[in-house]
């Protein structure tokens, strides 16, 4: 059997814009035209650098910017969804920008805008917030004051002049930012000793609870807003077809992207079986229920992972049984057939040198190999009746993969794979 695994880079080979980037890049530019006249004549404030202005960047906008153009129905539900909050900065050249309200959104944002072409995507993002808010150490106090004060301007709270309060005392009006990283008692201005890292921890407690539903919540509506991204400007872009022959006859397929690119090009029968692992876009966005999966990979260790649920629902694991997806390639998987004869194909002898076995093909086209699905690429890789084969793009991305399957499967193994004389992983160009 030949099962085709395909990844983003699948879509990206079709031309289609549906990295995290090209959806932030899609967010800023309706943002922008909620405040500004024609979204043909856009114009983004230098200051912001919202969108980088490169050649290719500028070829993506246009085609984003004419399905944009096309389909009025997307614009309303998104500013609705995300919360666009419109507000003007007071400086000297009066510059706009626009507010998300929606902390992952504005943190995507921020964070790409500090670190450049650099970033990586929403998964690493997500999953670094949450590592830091797990784990007790200089991180956390700051990510912690950073997503509070986020819902405490969207919500109110009468705990934040307590804390700054008691920050000013201590520190002086210029220094407040020092409070969420000391960890000793600390004496403010008349002389009294005050825990600050005690007040601040008697605060968490009493507030984590709000601000994880307030996460879960806004993860959700992103979710929702890129489903609309993907269902009216993506899928409606024409697709640059490509010859896939050298992998043969495709018998069924596992799919990580949320589109329905291989089936509108390649499966026009449906004869080809596709498990969407991480959910699809619904045909109808007012019909069912969306059941896209965006999160992480487990990250806490074996004794604590089944006891500390509290960021549960991030996890990729939890999101494919919650929105009920299923998990189809299992049954792929299977222990295949067992057959007699000679020459055929992906088939290998058992150690008494007569029975033989048919090995099912995996081929992986267009996927990095990213921890954030380790579960899954785990399990297809080390089942004893597979045979893998990767297509990498540049030897940039073959380089990413290769690093990519040692932290997934270990150097060991790796080598094991790839060395033996009877490979069971083979990288094709």
């Amino acid at each position: 059997m030949n099962i085709l695994v395909i990844g983003n880079g699948f879509d990206l080979a079709h031309g289609l814009p549906t990295k995290y980037g090209d959806f932030l890049d899609f967010i800023a530019i309706l943002g922008f035209k909620s405040i500004q006249n024609g979204i043909t004549n856009f114009t983004l404030c230098e200051r912001e650098k919202l969108v980088s202005n490169d050649e290719s960047n500028t070829k993506k906008m246009e085609i984003i910017i004419n399905q944009l153009n096309n389909i009025d129905i997307v614009k309303e539900p998104i500013k609705c969804i995300l919360g666009f909050k419109e507000k003007a900065i007071e400086n000297h050249d009066r510059s706009n920008t626009i507010s998300y309200n929606n902390f992952w959104i504005e943190y995507f944002l921020k964070r790409r805008n500090k670190i450049g072409e650099n970033w990586i995507d929403f998964e690493q993002e997500i999953a670094d917030v949450l590592k830091k808010l797990e784990y007790n150490n200089n991180f956390y106090y700051k990510i912690f004051d950073e997503i509070k004060t986020f819902y405490d301007i969207k919500y109110g709270s009468p705990e934040l002049n307590k804390i700054e309060e008691i920050s000013k005392k201590a520190f002086g009006e210029n220094n407040i930012d020092m409070v969420y990283i000391y960890n000793q008692p600390i004496q403010d201005g008349g002389g009294n000793t005050q825990n600050c890292l005690f007040i601040w921890n008697d605060i968490y407690n009493k507030t984590i609870g709000d601000i994880v539903k307030n996460l879960e919540k806004d993860l959700d509506n992103l979710i929702l807003a890129f489903e609309i991204y993907l269902k009216e400007i993506v899928q409606n872009i024409p697709i640059q077809t490509m010859n896939i022959n050298n992998i043969g006859q495709i018998d069924k397929v596992i799919s990580f992207n949320y589109t329905n690119t291989f089936s509108k090009i390649y499966n026009n029968n449906n004869n080809v079986e596709v498990n969407y692992l991480h959910g699809k876009v619904r045909e109808d966005l007012n019909n069912d229920t969306n059941n896209m999966v965006l999160g992480i990979d487990e990250y806490l260790p074996k004794e604590t992972k089944s006891t500390n649920l509290t960021f549960v629902y991030f996890k990729k694991y939890f999101q494919r049984i919650y929105k009920k997806n299923g998990a189809k390639y299992k049954e792929w998987l299977i222990e295949p057939d067992i057959y007699t004869g000679n020459g055929q194909e992906g088939v290998d002898y058992y150690k008494d040198g007569n029975l033989k076995i048919a090995y099912n093909n995996v081929y992986f086209f267009g996927h990095s190999l990213a921890e954030s699905d380790r579960d899954i690429l785990r399990e297809l890789i080390e089942n004893e009746y597979t045979k893998i084969k990767i297509f990498y793009y540049n030897i940039e991305s073959y380089g990413i993969q290769i690093q990519n399957l040692i932290r997934i499967i270990g150097q060991d193994k790796l080598l094991e794979y790839t060395y033996r004389e009877n490979k069971k992983i083979e990288f094709i160009e």
